[in-house]
């Protein structure tokens, strides 16, 4: 490979990942901006959504979403030499330098000789930089926006009824919990004193009620 292709294709790279840090800024604003409004929903009205992988599967769809993206639409090294030559303003000397390349016309050769002179003294990095990329306010904008989505009060929007059924079905459990725990130590008492063993069956009865009705 020549020193006018290894620059070429050094400058392909970076155009590449210019284009997949702007693509992946974009796609993350917008699974951001998703995840946002999944979160407010969920709190609003406690539905049970598991947050988490949904945050997960957002971010990988991102990602792979933002790589097929760029993939798609990657720079070829003919628009590569293209923009080296606009970025160090060398007037298509590069471009046409690839163009002629095993061709034996003479002249045709001498360009590709100048073309590999210039291409020696010239940094790509000087010239083909990496950028902050365009979107990247919107992705912190939706970031900042998915954590604070956190601060909405669980169940604001959920209806009465709902919140009434939630608190009786907290209570019943709490009520069930503490009777066995009396029904445990009297079990215990009545095994351990041979005056009730008698009421042993009736223990055992009185387990398979409900905490309520106990």
């Amino acid at each position: 490979m020549t020193q006018l292709e290894r620059h070429i294709r050094t400058t392909q790279h970076r155009l590449w990942l210019n284009r997949w840090l702007h693509d992946v800024c974009l796609c993350g604003a917008i699974a951001g901006a998703a995840f946002t409004i999944a979160v407010v929903i969920q709190r609003l009205y406690e539905f049970p959504v598991p947050v988490l992988w949904v945050g997960i599967g957002l971010v990988g769809a991102a990602l792979v979403g933002s790589t097929v993206w760029t993939m798609t639409r990657r720079e070829s090294a003919e628009l590569a030499a293209a923009k080296l030559d606009e970025a160090a303003g060398l007037r298509e000397r590069l471009s046409s330098g690839r163009y002629c390349v095993g061709v034996d016309d003479p002249f045709a050769q001498a360009v590709v000789a100048d073309a590999e002179r210039i291409s020696g003294s010239l940094s790509v990095r000087s010239h083909i930089r990496l950028r902050p990329p365009r979107p990247l306010g919107f992705a912190i904008v939706a970031l900042v926006l998915a954590c604070m989505s956190f601060l909405v009060p669980a169940g604001l929007l959920k209806s009465t009824e709902a919140k009434e059924s939630t608190k009786q079905s907290v209570e019943r459990e709490q009520t069930h919990v503490a009777v066995k725990r009396q029904l445990d130590a009297v079990r215990q008492m009545a095994e351990t004193t041979p005056a009730l063993a008698e009421f042993t069956d009736d223990l055992a009865g009185l387990e398979k009620l409900s905490g309520g009705k106990l």
